[in-house]
């Protein structure tokens, strides 16, 4: 089991690899790409069906640990699918996510407003 002093990771299952071409095949791509994120131990996963992002491809939440002070916001992130983008993903959980460090470059132009939020999310 992966400890609270990890981050979190929720998935829209209905997005998941809308921005890859492959149809159903992208989508369980994508979705096998987050659980091996999970897997290595960098962040507790969870897949919802709908973040109300619809639009946006590949929503997703990256949730700070739950031992980190209600100060450290999640942020909110679409159109994660490139290696470079997962890559970056991946390291920035690892090194601890929202609170801990810093939102790697390569992430910032993917991240969006939580839905009634207007403007980009602070990372």
């Amino acid at each position: 089991m992966t400890p609270p002093s990890t981050p979190g990771l929720t998935v829209c299952r209905s997005c998941a690899g809308e921005g890859l071409a492959g149809g159903e095949a992208g989508r369980a791509a994508q979705l096998e790409r987050y659980a091996t994120i999970e897997a290595g131990g960098w962040v507790r996963l969870a897949t919802v069906d709908c973040l109300d992002q619809c639009g946006r491809g590949d929503a997703i939440v990256v949730r700070p640990a739950t031992d980190q002070p209600p100060s450290a916001p999640p942020v909110w992130l679409a159109d994660v699918t490139t290696p470079e983008t997962t890559a970056a993903l991946r390291a920035w959980l690892a090194a601890g996510g929202p609170g801990r460090a810093d939102l790697p470059r390569a992430l910032a132009p993917h991240v969006v407003p939580a839905p009634g939020e207007v403007g980009p999310a602070a990372g």
